[in-house]
């Protein structure tokens, strides 16, 4: 490294070589920051209770559902009688964040470090050692209070709409457990603004004030406690092949087999694995085994209960009066699917086929345990074929040319009651091509739009005009007549994704297309209408819209952790036979 002209040269092999030194482990735990506002924040004891009684939770919701997800580990081995870390505890911490990282989380869990207790201790130990990490008996009362607290804090920090925690019989009767749940049901009142009453039938009640807890309250919509025994969850799909662990873009394996290779960096704790229905023995029969991490009960909630299914058999037992799905039910989802299309413009075939899913090959659907937003942007609609899947308009007065056929109209209107009632943050707008290629020609996308102005209005402004300032987008055409690749879809009707920046607020929005693509792009064939596929929005969730070619490790950002796996494997050849190698 040399200084010349006033600037720092750096030798580009230097740095290479460096990162090279760093083992994939070290940098693979480059945690992002947490988010500011989760959809779930997962609540356990120690580090893998998280993957032997919540099972597929943490891979099914961030590789699969890909929410927002916080966890929080309340202690994390054994602790000094001053509150510090022994060799367990820093072993433990180690672990978990390795098995988190292997689990699909990408901020880093948040360890509260109270004290742990033996599993064989009455539940009283667990408050007396969470207020001073000492068993004296003196202070059961004030573990209440700073267990119940801390976690309102957490509430209140993250903001998530669903929290999971321990049984209240602590699973196979740990007094951590059970103290978690009882403090966990505490703070979702103290998040609120609301006293909590904590009555674990073995101390004194006590009620804990929520005055000077901080941040701003914050009123989550559920809370599920495992195995609890009311409105009653079989949770479903962790036995689905959704994770792709390869990077090849195929689905090769399901959630509870990514818990359990998670679980494999805990070898403190004997590699222990997910407690389920579908192994009984999982873990060797034990008392784990007991508590499958399938079966939870919705403890708390302010949307509603879930919906009871009908009578089902799962390995030999038959559940009646339960509730089969996820834990987001009732929660809204990333895709905002329109509810109802208000009012449409020369209309020949309805733009109601623009919300119904009829022409895309993968449906898209909003709200409650709807697609996720990523999964929105690979689904494809239907093209080439016919246009009754697809909004398209008239041609008035037989003219070749329609937006010269309408005279001073200068656009076509659509407005869409996204929500049916009630206004809801508005990130971004997901478009698909027009399906009508007039028969296959390649040229004949004339129809297709091209541009469109996009204006929210808010319940109380109403529907029927719509005044503030338009986002104006250009759509590419499914194909066109030109050479140039990049300004078509190249012949697949892909999701075109567009943000709204600053986020918007509403109820409705009006689409406006203000051109069709009857000639441009080398397009002469066409154009005697406008048509659009169909139409989505999406919250304030994020996506990685455009991939850099040089993301390695699929964070949508090409940086230093990318280089230093492309820097472990540089020169490595696989030509067969080895001689060959360079």
């Amino acid at each position: 490294m040399g200084r010349q002209g006033g600037s720092i040269l750096v030798d580009p092999w230097a740095v290479i070589s460096t990162i090279a030194l760093l083992t994939i482990s070290q940098m693979a735990y480059a945690y992002d920051p947490q988010p500011d506002k989760a959809v779930l924040m997962v609540i356990h004891a120690h580090p893998d209770d998280e993957g032997i009684f919540f099972g597929g939770t943490l891979p099914y919701y961030t590789q699969v559902k890909r929410v927002p997800t916080v966890l929080v580990d309340m202690t994390t081995g054994w602790l000094n009688s001053d509150g510090s870390q022994t060799s367990n505890s820093l072993t433990r911490e180690v672990e978990l964040n390795e098995v988190a990282w292997r689990y699909g989380l990408r901020n880093e869990p948040i360890f509260a470090f109270f004290q742990q207790t033996n599993w064989q201790m009455p539940i009283s130990e667990s408050w007396d050692r969470w207020a001073d990490y000492v068993t004296d008996y003196d202070d059961i009362a004030v573990g209440q209070q700073m267990a119940s607290r801390y976690l309102a804090e957490q509430i209140r920090l993250y903001k998530p709409d669903v929290i999971v925690t321990h049984d209240f019989g602590g699973e196979y009767g740990h007094p951590d457990h059970k103290a978690l749940a009882y403090a966990t049901a505490a703070a979702w009142d103290l998040a609120v603004g609301n006293s909590a009453t904590i009555n674990d039938g073995v101390t004194s009640p006590i009620t804990i004030s929520p005055d000077d807890i901080a941040g701003d309250p914050w009123q989550a919509k559920k809370l599920y406690v495992h195995n609890y025994g009311h409105n009653r969850l079989f949770h479903d799909y962790w036995e689905d092949t959704t994770i792709d662990t390869t990077g090849n873009g195929r689905p090769d394996q399901i959630p509870r087999q990514v818990a359990n290779y998670g679980m494999q960096a805990y070898p403190s704790q004997g590699t222990p694995k997910v407690a389920t229905v579908y192994d009984p023995i999982a873990n060797g029969g034990n008392s784990w085994d007991s508590y499958p991490s399938e079966w939870w009960g919705l403890y708390a909630t302010v949307v509603g209960s879930d919906t009871i299914a009908g009578e089902f058999t799962i390995e030999g037992t038959t559940y009646t009066g339960w509730a089969r799905g996820d834990f987001l039910e009732h929660i809204p989802g990333e895709i905002i699917q329109p509810a109802a299309v208000v009012s449409q413009e020369y209309v020949f075939n309805s733009a109601l086929a623009t919300i119904d899913n009829a022409g895309m090959l993968t449906p898209v659907v909003g709200g409650v345990g709807g697609t996720s937003l990523v999964s929105a942007l690979a689904a494809t609609h239907r093209f080439g074929s016919s246009y009754d899947a697809s909004y398209a308009s008239t041609n008035p007065g037989g003219s070749s040319d329609f937006f010269a056929s309408i005279g001073p109209d200068t656009d076509v209107d659509t407005v869409y009651d996204l929500t049916g009632g009630g206004n809801t943050d508005i990130g971004s707008v997901i478009l698909w091509q027009y399906e009508n290629n007039g028969g296959g020609a390649s040229r004949n996308v004339g129809n297709h739009a091209r541009t469109i102005e996009i204006r929210v209005n808010t319940e109380a402004q109403g529907s029927a005009t719509f005044g503030g300032p338009a986002t104006t987008v250009m759509l590419l055409p499914v194909t066109d007549g030109d050479a140039d690749p990049d300004n078509d879809l190249g012949g697949v009707s892909s999701a075109q994704f567009f943000v709204f920046d600053p986020l918007e607020n509403g109820r409705y929005v009006q689409l406006s297309i203000t051109d069709n693509y009857l000639g441009f792009q080398g397009i002469t064939i066409g154009g005697d209408r406008v048509g659009l596929g169909e139409v989505r929005f999406a919250g304030a969730q994020s996506a990685c819209a455009n991939r850099p070619a040089g993301d390695f490790n699929g964070d949508c950002v090409q940086d230093l952790r990318d280089l230093a796996i492309w820097a472990s494997t540089y020169l490595d050849c696989g030509i067969q036979p080895a001689s060959a190698c360079p």
